[in-house]
């Protein structure tokens, strides 16, 4: 509840209290006086609980009060309880006192208690009533993705785009579920949501990449497979699963569109190894099934099985890099770490220009503290070279001078990755690390506490968290 000033209802109770002690109703005015008193302390306090139980007492006495139904309503749904609310907004309602905030919170006091159709019901409600609201669209989408129904959530977004075509963040979303149903038609929308907004454009650019790709493609689920691979890039892997379905869908033989569904599945936690067992009996020849069926069987502690279908898919694709570093990867895994780096610099050999690869090497100096002098710095810097502005090439030469004690160049290149990428917790948690070595108390504290801020419930948040928790209880 706020807590000044206090809303205007109070000031509404007044009048029908003074009355009844002018008509000499005691003791029912006194009680009314001293429960208006506590709801409006509990008010100020942000004591929703008690709030609502005073209230309670004052609708003992003025029961046709709908403003007041509303009030205790909400405050009921503040202190948690949604079946109070429930009960006290809808009797508002019937009083025909119920505004917007307060159809607002009945949807939410529904979706508190687990009916997500009644709190849909709710919000609609509101938008037939009051028209058109960004908080109503923002929770209706919400609720419909988070059910999965993906044509409500296009519907009402389109709705919402309607109303606010200068929305990107709308438009954005619009385009991501439009992704998976319409690509084609995602693409207008996502490109006017970048224009509106340029931090959009290097995901917008992503997904129109992906789908561009499409066009050379006979198979009709193509374009939906495309649209997932770059969903699936971007992070965002219920909509990648939703646009994989798609595209098995429209190609029933489509062995790399089963092996991604599968990949999909296996990331929201579900079981992908009928969908990937699939794919390998469609098309066990296939690079990315075979690809897709190594990064299953890593994930199931399986590296040694991995490595027959990785070495496989290297011999088919010599010049690529990439190859080579999953070697590594699967090798670490094995614990074989000698033969790991071997890998890890064959990548780099292969495709000398790719920072990517540069990036893998240096990383695994550093983690395994291996030719961190004679290699992982070499690489780290390489990569810095081929791609300046990459944050994480920056942070990661950063940490890797601080393991070598060059704390002023260390500081450097986390202050050029900041700038690249301020809202990076890691970046903070290793600035902080290192100003720990250097017992700069007030700028590690400082540091860590701004990777908490940014990164909460990421690993980097909780082991800066913990570092708070130990050098400055």
């Amino acid at each position: 509840m706020k807590q000044s000033p206090p809303p205007p209802v109070w000031g509404w109770i007044v009048l029908p209290v003074v009355m009844a002690l002018a008509l000499g109703l005691a003791p029912r005015p006194v009680v009314a006086q001293e429960s208006f008193a506590q709801a409006r302390e509990a008010a100020q306090k942000q004591r929703p609980a008690s709030e609502t139980q005073a209230l309670a007492a004052i609708l003992a006495l003025f029961p046709e009060r709908g403003d007041l139904w509303q009030m205790a309503g909400m405050s009921a749904l503040e202190a948690g309880q949604s079946q109070a609310a429930i009960s006290d907004l809808s009797e508002a309602r019937t009083l025909g006192a119920l505004n917007l905030d307060g159809q607002i919170a009945l949807g939410d006091a529904f979706h508190l208690n687990g009916d997500e159709a009644q709190a849909r019901s709710a919000w609609q409600d509101g938008l037939h009533r009051f028209g058109p609201d960004e908080a109503i669209y923002s929770r209706l989408t919400r609720s419909y993705v988070g059910q999965s129904d993906y044509s409500n959530a296009i519907q009402v977004y389109q709705t919402w785009v309607g109303w606010q075509p200068q929305n990107a963040e709308a438009l954005y979303q619009l385009g991501l579920l439009l992704a998976t149903r319409h690509p084609q038609e995602a693409l207008p929308v996502l490109l006017k949501a970048a224009r509106l907004d340029v931090s959009l454009s290097p995901s917008v650019k992503k997904i129109q990449e992906r789908i561009n790709a499409a066009s050379g493609m006979t198979d009709p689920g193509a374009e939906y497979l495309q649209a997932g691979r770059a969903l699936a890039e971007l992070g965002n892997w219920r909509l990648a699963s939703a646009a994989f379905d798609q595209a098995v869908r429209n190609s029933p033989s489509f062995a790399e569109a089963w092996a991604f569904l599968g990949e999909a599945k296996q990331e929201l936690g579900e079981n992908g190894k009928p969908d990937l067992d699939h794919a390998m009996a469609l098309n066990s020849n296939s690079v990315l099934v075979m690809a897709l069926e190594a990064l299953y069987l890593e994930g199931q502690g399986q590296a040694a099985s991995a490595l027959v279908y990785l070495h496989a898919i290297a011999d088919k694709e010599p010049d690529n890099g990439i190859w080579p570093m999953e070697l590594g990867h699967a090798l670490v895994q094995m614990g074989d770490l000698a033969n790991a780096l071997t890998y890890y610099q064959k990548a780099v050999q292969v495709e000398p220009d790719n920072p990517v690869l540069w990036r893998a090497l240096a990383s695994f100096c550093l983690v395994y503290n291996d030719q961190l002098a004679g290699v992982g710095l070499p690489a780290a810097r390489e990569a810095v070279v081929l791609a300046p502005d990459d944050a994480e090439n920056l942070d990661l030469l950063g940490e890797i001078l601080v393991e070598m004690g060059d704390y002023y160049s260390a500081d450097r290149f986390f202050w050029r990755a900041l700038q690249n990428d301020p809202n990076n917790g890691a970046i903070y948690l290793h600035r902080g690390v290192m100003y720990l070595d250097l017992g700069d108390n007030a700028m590690a504290y400082q540091s860590l506490r701004r990777a908490v801020d940014l990164a909460g419930g990421k690993p980097e948040g909780q082991q800066a968290q913990r570092l708070l928790s130990r050098f400055f209880p």
